[in-house]
């Protein structure tokens, strides 16, 4: 890894450091973060709903009198099957950076920052661009 990168992900580390031991062998993001109230599953799920499904609802009608009703109904369902695939990988990569860098949380524009520059060279020049 480059120098230029190395530096900028000691950067984020410090920004979001941990209050771990750094002895930690398996470390858990969530056992460090400090919040006052997480949401619980129900609450979590009614913001997905709300987020996917909020102001696509109102364009329902006029989907379905373009795309007809089977059509309709089977677009629906994969694209409700991808946004809900894309959340979720979402997700479990930032997870998984966390796990990486030791920090409790990166927020989704970081996240994608240091996905960047962990990733392949060609794209660490958006990774610095990316924020």
């Amino acid at each position: 890894m480059s120098d230029k990168r190395q530096k900028e992900l000691e950067k984020i580390k410090e920004r979001y450091a941990a209050e771990a031991d750094g002895n930690v062998e398996n470390y858990d993001p969530y056992k460090y973060r400090n919040t006052t109230h997480g949401t619980t599953f129900l609450e979590s799920l009614i913001h997905v709903l709300k987020a996917s499904l909020g102001v696509g609802i109102l364009a329902m009608p006029e989907a379905f009198k373009h795309a007809g009703v089977i059509n309709g109904f089977v677009f629906t369902i994969i694209i409700g099957f991808l946004c809900t695939y894309g959340i979720h990988m979402l997700v479990r990569s930032q997870y998984a950076l966390c796990t990486r860098l030791r920090v409790p949380y990166l927020t989704y524009s970081v996240a994608m920052k240091v996905a960047l520059l962990y990733g392949p060279k060609s794209f660490a020049k958006f990774g610095t661009a990316s924020q």
